[in-house]
């Protein structure tokens, strides 16, 4: 039998399925130990620190001088993260104002492969629970930016409201 090497495809394909079981994994043990509200003050801290490599250092400075750029930035790298695991075409952004912006998320990916994973590995959680962490944790981490955030879950995505106050 010879052996191929994978596509770049499979090998994103396998890495997101095993990347988004861990997180199942995680939630479950979590919710278990009674962990969940800790592990998210937790994600927050970190993502704090780790903002300057996402956004660049002087964003803040940036924001005094031309505070409708600095929020187009912030939604795009929204969008280059949702990116991980949504098709673009499958995300729509919708600029309210130059300071209000709705991202809408359809036919989510990473929903349907979460609640496919979690009912394969039997877990004992709400799949919808794990996109809950997001909407509990990105508004804390945006604020960060006087970003007002609100994430509201839909049918086969969700809706993000960003706000600069």
């Amino acid at each position: 039998m010879e052996l191929k090497e994978l596509s770049i495809e499979n090998r994103y394909d396998g890495l997101l399925d095993q990347y988004l079981l861990n997180m199942a994994i995680n939630h479950a043990l979590q919710k278990e130990l009674g962990a969940v509200e800790k592990y998210d003050d937790l994600w927050v801290d970190v993502q704090k620190r780790m903002l300057p490599s996402y956004l660049g250092i002087g964003i803040k400075v940036l924001k005094t001088f031309s505070p409708s750029r600095v929020f187009r930035m912030i939604v795009n790298q929204v969008v280059e993260l949702l990116q991980l695991f949504v098709t673009l075409s499958n995300i729509e952004v919708n600029y309210i104002s130059d300071c209000e912006a709705e991202i809408i998320v359809n036919n989510c990916l990473r929903r349907h492969r979460i609640i496919e994973l979690v009912k394969k590995a039997k877990l004992d959680i709400n799949p919808m629970s794990i996109c809950a962490v997001d909407a509990r944790t990105l508004p804390k981490v945006l604020k960060e930016f006087d970003l007002e955030v609100r994430i509201k879950h839909t049918r086969n995505g969700c809706i993000g409201t960003y706000k600069l106050k």
